[in-house]
């Protein structure tokens, strides 16, 4: 996130430079945190509901970002995903999220 910047603008931002999706935000979903055992980085991660309005014809190119792709729902039980949030995920996609957002606590692994 930019100094300033709410989620839903970092979102947006995000999504646009990395995969090169314009997005409207919806609700958020799942809400995690990323402890590591030393204490020495503490991350969290907001995941929200969003709804594709458009696309960039020539998206920007993120030297981070490895991969982006499509998944299925029930293929996330076998995806590799970092934090491991696979089953909160199906669960919210699913509508079976136990509650209106699912607070996952530290997910450092």
């Amino acid at each position: 996130m930019e100094w300033g910047e709410t989620l839903s603008a970092a979102l947006c931002r995000e999504v646009e430079e990395e995969v090169g999706l314009r997005v409207a935000p919806g609700g958020l979903a799942i809400l995690c945190e990323s402890i590591s055992p030393a204490g020495s980085r503490h991350i969290v991660h907001c995941c929200f509901h969003a709804r594709i309005t458009g696309w960039l014809q020539r998206p920007r190119r993120d030297p981070v970002v490895l991969e982006a792709k499509w998944w299925l729902v029930s293929d996330l039980e076998s995806a590799e995903i970092h934090p491991p949030i696979a089953a909160a995920l199906q669960r919210v996609c699913r509508g079976s999220a136990s509650a209106q957002v699912e607070l996952l606590g530290n997910t450092w692994v």
